[in-house]
């Protein structure tokens, strides 16, 4: 009789279901905190093709998000009258299974870029008509 009973007991412990604990979507988590960081202080990098070199120029990012994927990134320059308008497709994958990777897509396979939670930074880079190489931007939110 109690091996029927520690058979049975251990029948229904065995079988008890653990209730699984509630999905989280680190992607929507980690897109919506870069929803919050609007605007970004950084440097632009010019290639060195464009007399006269014209790199580690001040500037500012201002990010306006269209859609749930979509970012469009005013980045402008006072210093030298820069000013544009570009437009990226936000990614997001997971890695070591709780890390959002933000990254951003743009038109050509040069217009790329990354956010990171970890300092409220971004990077990107955009292609210029009278450069050899792309340029880029790195700033981080000053909110």
């Amino acid at each position: 009789m109690k091996i029927l009973c520690v058979t049975i007991l251990a029948f229904l412990l065995l079988s008890c279901k653990k209730d699984n604990e509630p999905a989280i979507n680190y992607c929507e988590e980690g897109i919506a905190e870069f929803k919050k960081n609007l605007i970004y202080d950084g440097t632009i990098f010019f290639c060195n093709a464009q007399p006269p070199q014209m790199a580690f120029i001040p500037g500012r990012a201002t990010a306006i998000f269209i859609g749930s994927d979509t970012i469009q990134i005013q980045l402008r320059a006072d210093s030298i009258g820069f000013d544009t308008i570009l437009d990226y497709k936000i990614n997001c994958s997971i890695a070591e299974e709780i890390f959002p990777v933000i990254t951003l897509d743009g038109s050509t396979v040069n217009n790329q870029g990354y956010y990171t939670d970890l300092n409220r930074s971004i990077w990107f880079s955009f292609g210029y008509p009278n450069c050899l190489n792309n340029t880029g931007f790195d700033g981080i939110c000053k909110q």
